[in-house]
């Protein structure tokens, strides 16, 4: 961190006394558009398509020839660009998870996976069962829809959290989903 600062430090010390050594306003206007199209070049090349193809084939290359690390695209496989996401979910008093066990959340039935639990003690569960339950202080690693995801985060105790949870698991079913259940108990 410290280094990164002085970089950040020694870059602005250099963009100042290029401006100050400038012996005429022609010289500094010159310099300030060099400035801004060297800035408007890099955010067009950081928003390429093309040029993040061709870094991450070379990265990829370079993994596979030179470490023997197991390369994964993780937000192409948890599909975080098509609004799905993982948050982390601090667990307060007034929250609607807090003191409940998951097998009573039914998270799932909303389209919310636990992928984890960190203890306000400092220890994690990974993957955890539904006998874990969540407590003040707990943070928990939650996997689905952002808007969920969203609702979740600020859902209170209460009827209220609890009218909140059954109108994300019909949201989640859909419409249809009922009408699919009964013929398959009827078929």
């Amino acid at each position: 961190m410290l280094l990164g600062n002085a970089g950040l430090v020694t870059i602005i010390a250099s963009l100042l006394l290029s401006f100050t050594g400038a012996t005429d306003s022609t010289q500094a206007w010159h310099r300030i558009g060099l400035l801004l199209g060297g800035l408007v070049g890099i955010v067009i090349l950081a928003n390429s398509r093309i040029i993040d193809r061709a870094i991450t084939r070379a990265i990829t290359w370079l993994l596979h020839r030179f470490t023997d690390l197991d390369v994964r695209d993780y937000a192409a496989l948890l599909q975080l660009s098509s609004g799905f996401g993982v948050i982390e979910l601090e667990i307060g008093a007034d929250h609607w998870t807090e003191g409940r066990t998951l097998e009573e959340l039914q998270l799932r039935k909303e389209g919310v996976a636990v992928l984890g639990i960190e203890k306000k003690r400092g220890s994690f569960v990974g993957v955890p069962n539904g006998s874990s339950v969540i407590e003040e202080g707990d943070t928990l690693l939650v996997y689905g829809h952002t808007r969920t995801l969203s609702e979740l985060g600020t859902r209170k105790k209460g009827q209220a959290g609890d009218e909140a949870h059954r109108t994300a698991v019909l949201a989640h079913e859909g419409p249809d989903t009922g009408k699919r259940e009964e013929g398959a108990r009827h078929g």
